[in-house]
């Protein structure tokens, strides 16, 4: 379609793109000709997702992660708009205005006032906020509104009322703001004391649920952790404990060092075994040298004893001698005794040569030097023997107690890695139950958000929207007639075009004829029809002629 075309379409329908806009805006005028006033309250509440201060961003190395900032947004938001934080904020609102003995301009105005008394029996409102404890009323309609049976409390609580939370979710309106930490909320209603307090209730009741969902969320894990971790500590005691009795069992600490102290040990037992067994053979060989020297001893010893016999026994035949001559004997009883003494005193004379002999020869050693040195040999060989036992039986216990290391040695590892294994996950579980302890006291701590504009009493209502409804319906109806204009000309068998004509009757066009009514010379009309049946005459001459007129060849 041509402009000239759509300028023509306009032309023809222009009564219609007049009545229809019309008829939509006056429609939409008589409808709101009573418009409530409504009033508007805001709030703003800052989360601290994304730039606050908390217990977990003092930690090193935290990094904010805006996918959980965005997730945690949608909660907020969530936990706001659900079913349940509705309904518990109509519940607060209905009972604190069950308090009001009268209106008020701040609390609740005139009309909503009366309206809640209409809805709400005398007696049934003293029966609710007889016990005074706002508590104890809100529990009481909370039964009154799961009751089965229909009640004034589950009209104004379910129906189309202030205190409904369908109407509640319908007017209010949350979002955040930007990039911001920043949570823009407003409400609506036709009473502005009504509109401050639902807002003002809407968010304290989005913290106390926002924090217990978060408390709630934390406390299984720390829960799970902390018996865990009583677990994992009673697992470590016990691993703790079998090893410190393995080792005073065993008299050890740790078989590492334990062996390097018993090989130490063992070379210096070997190296002692061996000097004493040196030192045995030395005061052995010693003891016997000086043994063959100590017969020389033993033969000297041997003659000192002969000769005091033989000076005894020469002094027994002088006695016997002198006895015999004081007692007169005869000569041939003193010739005998004579002849034993003389006897004995030569046998005394050999012996004592033999004695100075003997204790005055080269290879001789003095007695008393020969007998201390025998006897220092003898006591060392002797004490080298005891030690040398006592060496062995050392070297045997410690043989013994080697052969029973390399089994005890990999029970202890044993029993060292069980208590490594439980250290380990003794520490993982304490981490972790640090973390989410961490977590609920800075949920405890922050956990709630902070009001940056508390909601106000509105003074001025809303703009009225009427105009703008008014505005909407005209569009309506201009688009209605553009629709009707349209199909109209779709419907429209007639030819309105020299392209229609062409396109219907296969041939181009020669000639348009204006309609004329009344034929007249001074007519624009009149004129253009001759003009046209002139130009159609000369047309068709043309074409008689080029028919006739046999085409020349080249």
């Amino acid at each position: 379609m041509t402009f000239h075309e759509f300028g023509r379409l306009l032309k023809r329908h222009l009564i219609w793109f007049i009545v229809f806009p019309c008829l939509g805006a006056g429609a939409i005028y008589y409808f709101m000709r009573d418009e409530v006033k409504v009033y508007k309250t805001k709030a703003t509440l800052y989360t601290g997702f994304t730039s606050g201060y908390s217990l977990r961003s003092a930690e090193e190395n935290f990094h904010v992660d805006y996918s959980g900032v965005s997730n945690a947004f949608d909660n907020v938001l969530t936990t706001l708009n659900s079913n349940q934080t509705l309904y518990e904020v109509g519940v607060r609102l209905l009972t604190q205005h069950l308090y009001l003995k009268k209106p008020a301009e701040r609390e609740l105005s005139v009309t909503s006032f009366q309206k809640l008394q209409q809805a709400i029996p005398a007696s049934l409102r003293q029966t609710l906020i007889s016990s005074g404890i706002p508590d104890s009323t809100r529990a009481q309609i909370n039964r009154m509104a799961q009751s089965p049976t229909d009640n004034p409390i589950r009209k104004l609580l379910f129906g189309g009322t202030d205190y409904s939370a369908d109407v509640i979710g319908k007017k209010l309106k949350s979002s955040r703001r930007g990039g911001s930490d920043m949570l823009d909320l407003d409400y609506e209603a036709e009473d502005p004391a009504i509109a401050q307090q639902t807002l003002n209730l809407a968010i304290i009741e989005l913290n106390e649920r926002y924090s217990s969902l978060k408390r709630s969320e934390t406390t299984p894990v720390v829960n799970y952790y902390e018996e865990n971790a009583k677990a994992a500590k009673k697992r470590l005691d016990q691993a703790e404990a079998k090893l410190k009795a393995f080792n005073v069992q065993h008299d050890v600490l740790n078989f590492e060092d334990e062996l390097k102290t018993r090989s130490t040990t063992r070379d210096a037992l070997v190296s002692e075994y061996n000097e004493e067994v040196m030192r045995s053979k030395a005061a052995k060989a010693a003891r016997d040298a000086l043994g063959q020297r100590m017969t020389q001893g033993g033969t000297l010893l041997k003659i000192n004893t002969q000769l005091t016999d033989k000076q005894a026994e020469l002094t027994a035949a002088e006695s016997q001698l002198i006895n015999a001559r004081a007692n007169n004997q005869p000569q041939s009883v003193l010739d005998q005794h004579q002849a034993k003494v003389n006897q004995v005193s030569s046998e005394l004379k050999q012996i004592a040569q033999n004695y100075f002999a003997a204790d005055n020869s080269a290879e001789s050693i003095p007695k008393l030097t020969l007998i201390n040195g025998w006897l220092d040999k003898v006591l060392a060989y002797e004490e080298s023997a005891a030690r040398l036992d006592i060496v062995k039986k050392r070297m045997d216990d410690y043989l013994v107690e080697s052969a029973k290391f390399p089994p005890l040695e990999s029970e202890q590892r044993q029993l060292t890695r069980d208590m490594d294994v439980a250290e380990k996950e003794y520490m993982t579980l304490v981490q972790s139950l640090n973390q989410a302890t961490t977590h609920r006291q800075d949920i405890s701590i922050d956990g709630s958000l902070s009001v940056l504009d508390p909601p106000v009493f509105s003074l001025t209502p809303q703009p009225p929207k009427r105009w703008l409804f008014m505005a909407i319906g005209a569009g309506a109806g201009l688009v209605i007639a553009l629709l009707l204009a349209a199909f109209r000309t779709l419907a429209d068998k007639r030819v309105n075009s020299t392209e229609q004509a062409e396109q219907r009757i296969g041939s181009p066009i020669t000639a348009l004829f204006p309609t004329v009514k009344k034929f007249a010379i001074n007519l624009r009309a009149s004129r253009a029809a001759t003009s046209m049946f002139e130009q159609v005459a000369n047309a068709i001459n043309i074409a008689i002629e080029q028919r006739s007129t046999p085409p020349i060849r080249p």
